[in-house]
């Protein structure tokens, strides 16, 4: 694979991995605004790591996120959201959390149609192939 597509797959993941940090930030309390100003201050240093810091960064984000949702007593609680380009919305974290997931889930898509452009082995992202994967803890 050319620098140049490998340059623009990091892109990709490195906006997925600001995004998500910015709304967890935002869904912990923080406005809007400043939830963007602290994904711009990570910005440069999350576009320089190797892609192995970068899942390491992706994976304690996740923690974050299983640690918030864990802890939520009611996941339709509505909160005043005040998007700099929308403007204000009252939304539930429910709502918030499935636009982080689709988000997730269209960039992951982007990423293998890059990679299957390439001809490079593209990855498996539908969700019900998640189900059965090692990483799923299943409750019975």
């Amino acid at each position: 694979m050319k620098l140049k597509d490998r340059l623009v797959i990091s892109k990709v993941l490195s906006h997925l991995y600001l995004v998500e940090y910015g709304w967890l930030n935002t869904l912990e309390g923080q406005s809007m605004n400043e939830a963007l100003q602290s994904s711009v201050q990570l910005q440069e240093k999350i576009e320089k790591l190797p892609i192995e810091d970068l899942e390491t960064e992706f994976h304690t984000l996740t923690s974050r996120f299983k640690s918030f949702l864990n802890i939520q007593e009611d996941m339709e609680k509505r909160i005043m959201l005040d998007n700099p380009w929308a403007g204000l919305r009252e939304t539930s974290i429910s709502e918030m959390v499935l636009h982080v997931v689709n988000h997730g889930t269209y960039h992951r898509g982007n990423i293998s149609a890059m990679l299957h452009q390439l001809d490079d082995s593209s990855v498996m992202t539908d969700y019900a192939y998640y189900w059965y994967s090692e990483n799923v803890i299943h409750y019975k």
